[in-house]
């Protein structure tokens, strides 16, 4: 039986108060269109880094071929950890003249992982 994957993807990104995060959330939702996002829950302010929202989105197919999608949306400046074939783990920061998604997001975390495991 084969396993059930999920693709996550994690974001922070600036915004001023909560209207701004709502309106951020659906620019990344257009930015993620080809994914099928479903936001896995409400923007709520980070906080450690008040001046950050979180935004955490389901997204399909959950394969590698679509994790390494996004991931070549910008070339520079993440960091894997692929423990084994199927699942992988890539963080992503900021960093001058890179934009992913949207240019409001600072730090982001993209995983395909196995249901349940």
């Amino acid at each position: 039986m084969a396993a059930d994957f999920c693709l996550f993807l994690r974001t922070f990104a600036n915004c001023a108060d909560e209207s701004t995060a709502h309106s951020l959330r659906l620019r990344l939702c257009d930015a993620l269109a080809a994914w099928r996002p479903t936001a896995a829950a409400e923007p709520k302010r980070y906080w450690k880094l008040p001046e950050l929202y979180e935004f955490t989105f389901d997204l399909q197919p959950a394969k590698v071929a679509a994790f390494e999608q996004i991931l070549s949306l910008v070339s520079y400046g993440w960091h894997h950890a692929w423990p084994d074939e199927n699942e992988r783990s890539s963080v992503w920061n900021r960093a001058d003249g890179l934009v992913l998604l949207t240019p409001e997001v600072a730090w982001a975390n993209l995983e395909l992982f196995a249901r349940g495991g």
